[in-house]
């Protein structure tokens, strides 16, 4: 049935990872950490090796109970998976994660960790009750995950501090760091105005350690910083 890959990233061995939606019931697996998918749509996660001749493993991903789709993956300089999406009801995750029941809404976002051999580090949920989606995620050399997206969320679970801790408007940007084992947010913050805010791309500068976001905005009253390039909207 139908297969999509949504996102890639590569490794410095030349290995590539790549995350996708499928339908399949005979995907092709290889050291899976989940050997069933969801008649409603899954996730799956493979690595090829750096010939493209095999995979070091494939897999679906997120439980066979509701439908759920990967919008982003990053990787580490050990191979490590970073997968970013979001769920639509009860994504199948580990224990002791950050969350693990769903918040409500269209959809929840989701972090999923695979380690450079393909076994599962963490799943968690990321959402409130409002809907959500990871649209973003990079990470650190100390194995911090730092995910980007969209919310329609109020607020998020265990109220994490950041710098705007409250949605601005109907639909405002986050981004949030996540622990190493995913049992944590050390820290989120909302990103927006009173208008609709998405937030679709994030990087790290490794020497700093600062965290660049992008996105778009409707917002008139977004906040922004003295002596930037523009200051106001141009446009709707």
């Amino acid at each position: 049935r139908g297969d999509s890959v949504r996102a890639l990233a590569a490794t410095a061995g030349g290995e590539l990872i790549a995350v996708g939606g499928t339908w399949s019931a005979d995907f092709p697996l290889a050291n899976p950490v989940q050997t069933q998918g969801s008649p409603n749509g899954t996730s799956f996660a493979f690595k090829l090796n750096a010939n493209g001749n095999g995979f070091v493993y494939s897999t679906y991903l997120g439980g066979t109970s509701c439908y759920n789709y990967p919008l982003a993956v990053a990787t580490d300089s050990a191979g490590t998976a970073y997968i970013a999406g979001q769920a639509n009801g009860a994504l199948a995750t580990t224990p002791g994660a950050y969350q693990t029941t769903y918040g409500g809404g269209y959809s929840d976002g989701y972090v999923v960790k695979l380690g450079p051999a393909g076994t599962l580090v963490y799943s968690t949920l990321l959402g409130g009750a409002g809907s959500d989606f990871a649209n973003a995620i990079t990470s650190d050399s100390a194995g911090n995950a730092y995910v980007a997206g969209e919310t329609r969320s109020a607020l998020f679970p265990n109220n994490p501090p950041g710098a705007q801790t409250t949605n601005a408007g109907a639909v405002d940007g986050f981004v949030a760091k996540l622990s190493p084992d995913g049992t944590a947010v050390p820290w989120l913050t909302f990103v927006g105005g009173s208008g609709i805010d998405v937030v679709t791309a994030i990087a790290r500068d490794a020497a700093s350690g600062n965290i660049y976001v992008a996105g778009s905005t409707t917002s008139s009253d977004l906040p922004t910083s003295s002596g930037v390039m523009q200051l106001a909207p141009n446009g709707p």
